[in-house]
C-alpha cells in the first residue's frame, strides 16, 4: 500500500528499498552502509527510519516477509522458523500484556452503577473481550493448543481447521 502524498524523491526510495528488502532470501542481511551506498537513506536519521519501518511493515503486510532489524548492522529477512520461534513468541506476548493492562483499565471504574446502561455494557463487552483474549494468548493456553495440535495431528491443516480445534478444546 502505497503512502499518500509522499514527495516523488520518497516514493522512489521507497520502491528501491522494497525492491532491495524483496531481494533478500531468508536468512539473509543488508547493512545499514549497503543502504547508504545504493538507496542514499541514512537509518541515523529519524525521516529515514520512518520510511524504513513503513517498508519493513508493507513487507510483513503486503509480501509477506519478516525484516526484523539487527542492531548495529543493518535488517535481516527472517526465516521461516524465526518467524515460528522468537517473532511470534514476541508477538503473543505483547499480545497478553495489552489485554492485561484492558482488563485492568476497565476494572479500574469506580462506580458501575452511574454509567450509563450503554456504557455498562459496553463495558462488560470490553471486559470479556480483553479477558478472553489474556486467556488465549497466555502462554500456558498457547502450549496447551499446540500439544492438542500435535495430538490430534492437524499439524499440516489449514487455519481453519485449527480455529475448529480451538473452539472444540474450550468446550
Amino acid at each position: 500500500m502505497m503512502a499518500p502524498d509522499l514527495p516523488a524523491v520518497r516514493k522512489i526510495e521507497r520502491k528501491e528499498l522494497i525492491t532491495l528488502f524483496a531481494a533478500l532470501a531468508p536468512g539473509d542481511e543488508v547493512t545499514f552502509d549497503e543502504i547508504r551506498v545504493s538507496i542514499g537513506l541514512d537509518p541515523a536519521r529519524s525521516g529515514d527510519r520512518n520510511l524504513i519501518w513503513a517498508v519493513r511493515e508493507h513487507c510483513r503486510d503486503v509480501l509477506e516477509m519478516n525484516i526484523s532489524a539487527v542492531p548495529g548492522r543493518g535488517y535481516r529477512r527472517a526465516t521461516d522458523e524465526e518467524t515460528v520461534g522468537p517473532l511470534v513468541e514476541r508477538r503473543r506476548n505483547k499480545i497478553y500484556r495489552q489485554a492485561q493492562r484492558g482488563v485492568a483499565e476497565t476494572v479500574a471504574v469506580q462506580d458501575f452503577g452511574a454509567l450509563s446502561h450503554q456504557n455498562q455494557l459496553r463495558l462488560l463487552a470490553h471486559q470479556a473481550v480483553f479477558g478472553a483474549v489474556a486467556l488465549a494468548s497466555h502462554e500456558k493456553t498457547a502450549a496447551r493448543v499446540g500439544n492438542d495440535i500435535a495430538q490430534r495431528g492437524v499439524l499440516k491443516s489449514s487455519p481453519g481447521d485449527v480455529m475448529r480445534m480451538v473452539a472444540a478444546i474450550k468446550q
